[in-house]
C-alpha cells in the first residue's frame, strides 16, 4: 500500500512531479540509469501493479509509478542519455483524465486509462495536467529498436505470460566502457551530424574528426593496457583531452532533430565512458 508520504520528488525538480520506484539499479532508491535491475521494496507491497508488469512478454528495466499533480507540467525536453539508445519507455495510464495532454514532436494526444503507449523520447516531448486530479502512470523501460513509424506509437497490451517473476535486465554496467560500447554511443552523434545543413559542413567535419580521434585514443588505451583500476588515469586523460578540444569547437552547432547542442551531448557521452563510483564498488 502506498501512502502520500511515500511519493518521492522527481530528480528533475519539476513542481508536482513525483514517483514510486518499482524496479531500479540494484533495487535501491536511486535515479541511476544502470544495470542490473532489481525489485524495490515498493514492488513487493504493490502486488497488483507488479502483476501487471509481469504480464508483459518483455524484459523490464527501470519501472515506476509517476504522478503529475493538477495544474503541473513536465516542460518540453528530449532524453539524450545513452541509456535510451537501446530502450523505450512504455506508459500505462492508471489514473488520468481527458485534460492531461502529452506532446511529442508535432503531435499531441490524450492517453486513456488502461491504454499502452510508447513514443520516441529522442524527439522533444512534454506533458501538462490541466485537470483537477493527479495523473498517475505506470511506466517501464524495455530494450527495443526500429519500432517507430512516427513521433508517437500506440500499441496493444502485450500478451499475458502468466509469469510469477519479473524478467529484469541482469547485465552489469561497465565501470570503464570498452571501445565496442563507446563506439555506438558516439555513433548516434555521427548519424545526427549527417542531417545538418550543408552550410555548416566545415563545423560538422571538425566534430566528426574530434569524435573519431577520441574513439581512436580510447581504443589504443584499451588495446595496450586493458580496462581496470590501474588504467583510470589514462582514460581520465583521454576524457580531459576530448573536453578541451570540444571547448575549442564552440557550442553553436545543434542537432537537427531535437536542437540539442552537439557539445553538450558529446561531453555527456564522453564523461559516461568511465564511472569511478562503480570502480570502487567493484562494478
Amino acid at each position: 500500500m502506498v501512502t502520500e508520504t511515500d511519493w518521492i520528488d522527481h530528480a528533475s525538480g519539476f513542481t508536482g512531479n513525483s514517483y514510486i520506484p518499482l524496479t531500479t539499479y540494484q533495487g535501491t532508491i536511486n535515479n541511476l540509469k544502470r544495470t542490473p535491475i532489481k525489485e524495490t521494496y515498493f514492488a513487493e507491497g504493490l502486488e497488483e501493479v507488479s502483476k501487471l508488469l509481469k504480464s508483459f512478454d518483455l524484459t523490464i528495466g527501470i519501472s515506476r509509478l509517476m504522478k503529475l499533480a493538477p495544474g503541473c507540467s513536465v516542460p518540453v525536453h528530449s532524453d539524450t542519455n545513452e541509456y535510451w539508445d537501446e530502450r523505450v519507455r512504455i506508459h500505462i495510464p492508471l489514473v488520468t483524465s481527458n485534460q492531461v495532454f502529452f506532446s511529442c514532436g508535432d503531435e499531441e494526444v490524450v492517453m486513456g486509462e488502461g491504454e499502452v503507449w510508447t513514443f520516441n523520447n529522442w524527439i522533444k516531448h512534454g506533458v501538462r495536467n490541466e485537470g483537477q486530479e493527479d495523473r498517475i502512470h505506470l511506466v517501464f523501460d524495455t530494450k527495443s529498436s526500429n519500432i517507430f513509424d512516427g513521433s508517437i506509437v500506440r500499441s496493444e497490451l502485450a500478451r499475458a505470460t502468466g509469469s510469477d517473476t519479473f524478467m529484469l535486465e541482469k547485465e552489469h554496467s561497465r565501470a570503464i566502457k570498452k571501445i565496442s560500447d563507446l563506439k555506438p554511443s558516439l555513433q548516434v552523434i555521427i548519424d545526427e551530424l549527417g542531417y545538418i545543413d550543408n552550410a555548416k559542413d566545415n563545423e560538422v567535419q571538425s566534430w566528426l574528426n574530434l569524435i573519431t580521434d577520441h574513439m581512436e585514443r580510447w581504443q589504443e588505451i584499451e588495446r595496450q593496457q586493458g580496462a581496470d583500476f590501474s588504467t583510470v588515469p589514462k582514460y581520465q586523460a583521454a576524457v580531459k583531452t576530448a573536453f578541451l578540444e570540444a571547448d575549442n569547437l564552440g557550442s553553436s552547432l545543434r542537432l537537427k532533430t531535437n536542437k540539442v547542442k552537439v557539445e553538450v551531448l558529446f561531453k555527456s557521452r564522453v564523461q559516461q565512458g568511465i564511472n569511478l563510483q562503480m570502480l570502487f564498488k567493484g562494478g
